[in-house]
């Protein structure tokens, strides 16, 4: 299957799987809100939170192997989710993070380099306003861990991203959609964003969204955040979010959509497939192509950007 043709068949799932979930209801009493563990149950007054843990390893090394190939490489992925909501009577409280990151080491590379890097905490203070919507105060911080670099030839050019750079702040009210733990809505009018471009080598760089010598820029827009899981079939659990942001006052605009498939083989064992796929205007495209002998940077206009995971190995939720 061709690399365009997935987020399309993953975007039809993700529609498809909702409008599935308003037919299918477990009648059981909720007991959680855990990422592996929700059936879409009604949520229950007081505490509940969940969190679950992804981290795939793999390691391979040659030594006189007739046949070639790398001779020593090592990588590591892995996915961090927790939530935690609080209802008491008409109101709701909710808060989740998010966090990934990878790493891999071989010999042809000389070191080690990221191949994922991202973190975004998002919380809402909710009151009912009728059956199944919410007036909803809500607030979201996003960034990575640590910087993110260029490379040619195995060498490290420059520093691309770094912590709060880029990272935005945002702040809004809007209306929230809640029928069940399975699934939710948010949509904002009107959101306050703060778009973050900390470092010394960004400081003097119109980039992210921020001018050359600031560090931060304001913009006002609108927002949506879709958060879905489904129980595809017993230990068998699809998760997507969605969300989106235009700015009124910037003109700048981004989306994130993520998707991953957890499939649990045991207690501790599992597989995970997942595919993020966004777009950011603020943020350029770079090609290094060598001319004469010398690397040279060409920067061009943002553009769809696509991330593929697969892991195998400790999966872990409680």
């Amino acid at each position: 299957m061709k690399l365009i043709n997935l987020p399309l068949l993953l975007i039809l799932l993700f529609i498809t799987a909702l409008g599935n979930s308003q037919t299918k209801v477990d009648k059981s009493t909720a007991t959680d809100v855990k990422a592996m563990k929700d059936e879409g149950t009604e949520i229950k007054e007081g505490w509940t939170h969940g969190v679950s843990i992804n981290a795939a390893f793999n390691q391979a090394s040659l030594t006189n192997w007739f046949s070639g190939g790398e001779n020593f490489s090592m990588g590591l992925n892995s996915v961090l989710k927790a939530n935690a909501i609080y209802k008491k009577k008409k109101n709701l409280f909710k808060s989740s993070f998010e966090g990934a990151y990878g790493l891999l080491s071989s010999t042809s590379t000389g070191g080690i380099r990221k191949t994922d890097d991202r973190w975004v905490l998002t919380s809402s203070l909710n009151t009912k306003s009728s059956k199944n919507f919410y007036y909803t105060l809500a607030g979201q911080l996003k960034s990575q861990f640590a910087n993110g670099y260029s490379y040619t030839n195995n060498v490290r050019n420059e520093i691309l991203s770094a912590p709060f750079a880029p990272g935005d702040v945002k702040l809004g009210i809007g209306i929230t959609y809640q029928k069940n733990s399975n699934f939710s809505a948010y949509i904002s009018p009107l959101t306050a964003k703060i778009n973050l471009k900390y470092g010394k080598a960004f400081l003097n760089k119109s980039i992210f969204g921020v001018d050359s010598g600031k560090t931060s820029s304001f913009d006002l827009g609108a927002f949506v955040r879709l958060d879905y899981t489904k129980e595809l079939k017993k230990d068998l659990k699809y998760t997507g979010s969605l969300d989106a942001f235009y700015g009124y006052v910037l003109r700048n605009y981004n989306f994130y959509f993520a998707n991953m498939i957890n499939w649990k083989l045991n207690k501790y064992f599992g597989a995970t497939v997942g595919l993020d796929i966004t777009f950011d205007n603020t943020q350029p495209s770079y090609t290094y192509p060598t001319i004469s002998g010398v690397v040279t940077k060409t920067e061009g206009k943002a553009k769809m950007q696509y991330k593929q995971l697969f892991g195998l190995g400790f999966n872990y939720s409680f």
